[in-house]
């Protein structure tokens, strides 16, 4: 499995030609770590009927949790009737009594309305929803990633059962997925990081920038490696 299989699930996913479906990758593809576990809604049409069930909540206005403290008194704290019965002097809510007939208690002003809360959903960025095609696109490709890789790792340790894998080390063009090596470290336990096989290299090309070297430099790890056996056996010839 390598980066061609991201490209083709994008292009059947998306419908595109191949040509269109590698940009895509190139500019959208990216890992939503907080999707990754969590089941989705079916926008895409990925994914099954994820509808709530049917007991979820209080369906009826019969349904009533009797575990659940009662409402307060209408009466206040003091309002318990005395000792044989009768009620506490001056604790009746009918009981209206002021020291002039005349007199009316002041009225009390209004409470404020609560200001108006606006639930109107934010809309997500175009760019955001675009990315989220292409993640949904190529998360099947990414299970069968990582279950080769893991495959790789078991096979390796049941060899060398006293060796450690310290670092995954991803390379090739697809290795700039965004969040491809927080992916893999957070499916496999192992560390993961993108390669860089300039990170010991002094380059001084003036023709190549470092933000476009830094994004060529996961897909020239062989054309390096090839260099450097060159130059260590042409040195030693």
């Amino acid at each position: 499995l390598g980066g061609d299989n991201f490209t083709q699930a994008i292009a059947d996913r998306l419908g595109l030609p191949m040509d269109a479906a590698e940009d895509e990758k190139k500019q959208n593809a990216r890992i939503f770590m907080d999707l990754v576990n969590q089941p989705a809604d079916d926008t895409f049409g990925m994914f099954g009927d994820n509808a709530q069930p049917a007991d979820a909540g209080i369906s009826s206005v019969f349904d009533v949790d009797l575990a659940a403290p009662l409402p307060p008194s209408l009466y206040s704290d003091n309002s318990a009737s005395a000792e044989g019965g009768e009620e506490a002097a001056g604790d009746n809510p009918f009981d209206i009594s002021y020291d002039n007939p005349f007199d009316t208690p002041a009225e009390t002003p209004a409470a404020p309305a609560p200001a108006a809360v606006d639930n109107t959903p934010v809309p997500e960025d175009p760019k955001t929803t675009r990315q989220k095609e292409v993640f949904y696109a190529i998360n099947p490709v990414l299970g069968e990633f990582v279950m080769e890789l893991q495959r790789s790792i078991d096979y390796f340790r049941s060899r060398y059962p006293t060796e450690n894998i310290d670092q995954i080390i991803l390379c090739g063009g697809s290795a700039l997925i965004g969040n491809l090596s927080e992916y893999v470290q957070y499916q496999t336990g192992l560390t993961a990081v993108v390669a860089d096989p300039f990170a010991g290299v002094n380059v001084t090309a003036r023709q190549v920038s470092l933000d476009a070297r830094a994004q060529m430099a996961p897909a020239l790890a062989v054309a390096m490696g090839l260099a450097v056996r060159d130059a260590v056996l042409g040195a030693g010839r």
